[in-house]
């Protein structure tokens, strides 16, 4: 039984640090992401749909250091993120108001088991806002309407 606390214990350690982390990285972030341009070597597909009058919510992708211009979350898509140096593969879900990384090249699959993040669940999430994939470097964020302006 003492084992099983043990493990307990050290689990929600490990998430209160991975939340701190991502805490840290996502306060590091430019304000003006739309003036970052995507880093040499790491590509998207598709590419990112234009913003309208109709949009609820948005996805800041930050792949390493470089913070992307905001995607528009529309009717839903899939967005994929290719990093040619290391080989890491993170796909996105994202549907007129959330996101999932319904896949990752990562070993552990924390990113994957946080599932999705949307405008409604947000604010109870273990993570709020943030979906992180640390090993393959990849931090997305929800942000409403209201927060991009």
């Amino acid at each position: 039984m003492k084992n099983a606390n043990v493990r307990v214990l050290v689990i929600v350690l490990a998430l209160v640090v991975v939340t701190a982390a991502a805490a840290a990285v996502v306060s590091l972030m430019p304000k003006t992401p739309s003036a970052v341009t995507m880093s040499e070597g790491v590509t998207v597909s598709p590419s990112i749909p234009e913003k309208n009058a109709d949009t609820l919510a948005y996805l800041r992708v930050q792949v390493g250091s470089s913070v992307w211009p905001l995607i528009p979350l529309t009717d839903g898509g899939e967005y994929t993120i290719t990093q040619e140096e290391s080989g890491a593969v993170n796909t996105i879900r994202t549907t007129k108001d959330g996101a999932v990384m319904h896949f990752s090249t990562c070993d552990n699959q924390n990113c994957v088991n946080q599932r999705e993040v949307t405008l409604g669940n947000r604010a109870t999430r273990v993570m709020g806002s943030l979906i992180v994939c640390l090993p393959n470097q990849v931090v997305l964020e929800l942000l409403d309407a209201e927060e991009v302006r």
